[in-house]
């Protein structure tokens, strides 16, 4: 067979495929399979680098600049704050720019955001850094993750879960350059994860202009894989608002948890540096083991979930847990502050599957279809939370760190805790269970 009666065979087969409502077939040349994985492994190296440097470097910054710590934790809501604006960003460029493209787009600004905080020590340009890394972080989250799933699609099907542990091993081990160091390593730290950017951005580039494949938009893509779909019994009939009231629950359960999350990650250096009286750069160990302990207790709650009859209960009954050991933490804090730090530490082991589970008891109750685009309602719904509460923590907590910190995230897991249980009681589908997971493995940020 010719080479050009191959060509127009493999035209009419894409045609095909496009007027049946198929999604082409990605072969290896359309997209690189090596450089577009390279581009995003960097990537998600990067972002866990991002969400980790950012509050692993506060008490050196404050203690380099002879400013009070209060001055530089507005960055922890302001990153989080780019991240909403990012994700939201993510659905107006969808239909003009690739996503490989986006995936450069976003890692090109963290790399310029985080260079900035390594020359700026002035919290306004700090601040303001933080937000741009964090609009970058959302545009690189949604664009890796479109890629990773088209490499999946491909035949990586474990590409994801490879993904989850590179973030939450570069978030743990990141910081600690800046323990170890002979010198103030906060620069190195930002500048190093400045640099993996830079090269996820070149090598997504690479891969968007030598793939032919690689013109097709994000949105073209959702609508030939995800075609739209008639609405569910519970939303065409009269169960539609109990659903709502119930995914509205949820929403506002999902976002009270990444605020308490935000909290404690955003917070981490900080809390090591005043409960345990560390060093500002030994304080950095803070962040490394928030991580550490947020992949202990993910991988404690796997074993746990397999026996989990009903999740929503077990999502309930870890909130709680976190509401207890937060309140014992706050009457402990001021006499017995390293008593008060094993308390938190426990409490990340149980929130730390929280988020997959709440989204998972929230997607349960809706069809295949429903369940992908209500995942990134309800992923925008926790970025905001993640913005909304620290700022709430900032304003009415005197101190960086004190009683009312801790009784706000008290009163925030509790919360959390009564509104999954008035969520649906179904147990989740297979494919809301799929989102779920993916989903935990971009969240709102890297969870």
């Amino acid at each position: 067979m010719s080479a050009h009666r191959r060509d127009q065979l493999d035209e009419e087969q894409a045609e095909s495929r496009t007027r049946s409502g198929a999604s082409p077939a990605v072969s290896a040349d359309a997209v690189p399979p090596r450089v577009s994985t390279a581009a995003v492994f960097l990537a998600f190296a990067g972002l866990g680098g991002t969400a980790a440097s950012v509050p692993a470097v506060l008490p050196a910054l404050a203690a380099a600049a002879a400013t009070p710590m209060d001055a530089y934790l507005p960055a922890v809501p302001a990153l989080f704050g780019g991240l909403l604006l990012g994700v939201l960003l993510t659905t107006v460029i969808a239909s003009r720019l690739t996503p490989l493209r986006t995936l450069a787009l976003g890692a090109g600004l963290q790399a310029v955001a985080l260079a900035t905080m390594a020359a700026a020590s002035q919290p306004p340009f700090f601040i303001t850094a933080a937000a741009v890394a964090g609009v970058g972080f959302g545009l690189g989250e949604a664009g890796g993750s479109i890629v990773a799933k088209r490499i999946a699609d491909a035949g990586a099907a474990r590409l994801l879960t490879a993904l989850t542990a590179t973030v939450a091993a570069v978030a743990a081990l990141g910081p600690l350059i800046v323990v170890f160091a002979a010198f103030d390593a906060r620069a190195l730290l930002l500048a190093a994860v400045a640099a993996v950017h830079v090269a996820a951005g070149l090598i997504a580039m690479r891969a968007a202009v030598h793939s032919p494949g690689g013109t097709a938009r994000g949105a073209g893509l959702d609508a030939a894989t995800h075609p739209p779909a008639p609405a569910s019994p519970a939303v065409a009939g009269g169960g539609g608002r109990g659903l709502a009231i119930a995914l509205a629950s949820v929403a506002v359960a999902l976002a009270l948890y990444v605020g308490i999350e935000t909290i404690v990650s955003g917070w981490s250096a900080v809390l090591a540096s005043e409960l345990l009286e560390l060093t500002p750069a030994h304080a950095a160990l803070g962040t490394s083991a928030f991580w550490a302990l947020m992949a202990l207790g993910r991988g404690i709650a796997w074993l746990l979930l397999r026996a989990a009859r009903d999740p929503r209960r077990y999502a309930a009954a870890n909130l709680g847990i976190v509401a207890v050991l937060m309140a014992a933490a706050a009457f402990s804090v001021v006499e017995e502050p390293i008593i008060a730090a094993l308390l938190i530490g426990a409490a990340i082991l149980a929130l730390a599957p929280c988020y997959a589970v709440i989204l998972g008891v929230g997607l349960a109750a809706v069809s295949d279809v429903q369940a992908e685009r209500i995942t990134g309602l309800l992923v925008a719904c926790g970025a905001g939370g993640g913005a909304l509460l620290p700022v709430a923590a900032i304003a009415l907590v005197p101190g960086s760190v004190g009683t009312g910190l801790f009784v706000l995230t008290a009163v925030g897991a509790t919360l959390a805790c009564v509104l999954v249980l008035l969520a649906p009681a179904s147990a989740p589908t297979t494919s809301s269970s799929t989102a779920a997971a993916r989903s935990a493995s971009k969240g709102p940020g890297p969870q």
